[in-house]
């Protein structure tokens, strides 16, 4: 039997915040976009005229911010906005130029403004119950790009576009973005590194995921979730040793967490089953080499089994534990037995000895669980199987009869 393979993993995008107000900028603007288009025809001529005057740039940026706001698909939107985000840079150079600082001001204002009806509009759909089909995603994607052309080192818009691409089954495309704002963006909060590595994993990429994790180091005690995002990948990656050492680190610092301590116990298993594969499969080793590696195996059993005692002392209605401390034992003993041929007769004596304990202690936990749950068969089939390698061959045919096995 196996223990099964236990991850961790985490939310992704658990909270959607509102921000300001949801109007449309400025809607008390009656002109059409026909009156719109021709005004910017009018500030175009002026720049023409005079490419250093800052006010007309102004101008410019102002119009085509409101011909985007003319346009009812969000993404009809995108090319008002990128000219209007470029307007608005030439007017804020030439102000600088000027010595007008002060009136950056205003052109940051008209950014925010515009940012925020996009940004907003976005957020509302998602937070919308009725928000399910993949239409109304790709609309929020949408406003929440056109956020990201206005200001461009919007964290949260980054974050909110990647949310409404991963709810509309875009995954990629969902990287992508998280991977634009870490370019983009300096000292991009943790979390979002966190849930970049998590879409990495989704994508079964763990390789991607580790080099985005490590980059962030170091790693701290007070940011938990980032050595647990890293361990996941290890565990993904097949990275056991190094998985160990972060589990290690986190039950220290969470000693009553049970997934912790899972999957530390079970990573120790895993390892502890590897090292006595490579006795099996290593005929180069000399003795000595063998007896460090079997003593290194039994130590990672050991250790193993202490965390899901451990788990079974602090959760004793979650039977899965008890079975999974149980598998251990009965595991142990079957590699015991594939590798003790491998040693001297003294060393087998012993190892026989260590492998029937692991079968009482096996046994016992069976009986346990088959009291707690007597419709288990799975139960009353390991304790069969365990009773029949015990030689208590008279208790394993009551075991059979018992259960109809």
């Amino acid at each position: 039997m196996a223990i099964p393979f236990i991850g961790i993993a985490f939310g992704f995008f658990i909270s959607c915040s509102t921000l300001s107000s949801n109007q449309r900028p400025e809607s008390g603007d009656t002109l059409t976009a026909e009156d719109l288009k021709n005004q910017l025809g009018d500030i175009e001529q002026r720049i023409s005229g005079n490419p250093e005057n800052p006010e007309a740039y102004y101008q410019k940026g102002s119009v085509l911010g409101k011909l985007a706001q003319r346009q009812e698909v969000p993404g009809d939107r995108t090319s008002y906005y990128r000219q209007m985000q470029a307007a608005l840079s030439e007017a804020t150079q030439r102000y600088e130029r000027g010595g007008k600082v002060q009136r950056t001001e205003t052109i940051d204002e008209l950014l925010q403004v515009n940012w925020s009806y996009e940004h907003n509009q976005g957020v509302e759909i998602l937070q919308n119950d009725s928000t399910t089909n993949a239409e109304d995603f790709s609309r929020a994607a949408a406003h929440f790009n056109n956020a990201i052309i206005i200001i461009p080192d919007s964290a949260v818009s980054y974050k909110m576009k990647a949310r409404a691409l991963y709810q509309n089954g875009d995954t990629e495309m969902a990287i992508k973005t998280l991977e634009a704002a870490r370019s983009q963006i300096e000292d991009l909060p943790g979390s979002y590194i966190e849930q970049l590595a998590y879409l990495y994993l989704e994508q079964d990429r763990p390789q991607e995921a580790i080099t985005i994790y490590e980059e962030t180091q170091p790693f701290s005690e007070e940011n938990l979730n980032l050595l647990h995002g890293l361990a996941n990948a290890y565990i993904t990656a097949d990275w056991h040793r190094r998985a160990i050492q972060l589990l290690g680190r986190l039950v220290k610092n969470e000693p009553g967490n049970p997934v912790y301590l899972e999957s530390y116990g079970t990573e120790l298993y895993r390892l502890g089953v590897r090292h006595y594969d490579s006795l099996s499969s290593e005929s180069s080793m000399d003795s000595l080499e063998m007896a460090k590696t079997r003593a290194g195996a039994d130590t990672l059993f050991a250790m193993a089994k202490n965390q899901f005692r451990t788990l079974v002392e602090g959760n004793p209605q979650q039977l899965e534990y008890k079975q999974q401390l149980a598998d251990m034992h009965k595991n142990h003993a079957v590699k015991l037995n594939q590798v003790k041929s491998l040693f001297p007769e003294p060393v087998q004596r012993e190892m026989q000895n260590q492998l029937e304990t692991s079968l009482t202690d096996a046994a016992t936990l069976y009986e346990d669980l088959t009291e707690q749950r007597p419709d288990r068969t799975v139960y009353w089939e390991n304790l069969y199987q365990v009773y029949s390698s015990l030689g208590m061959q008279e208790r394993a045919n009551e075991v059979k009869a018992k259960a109809n096995l």
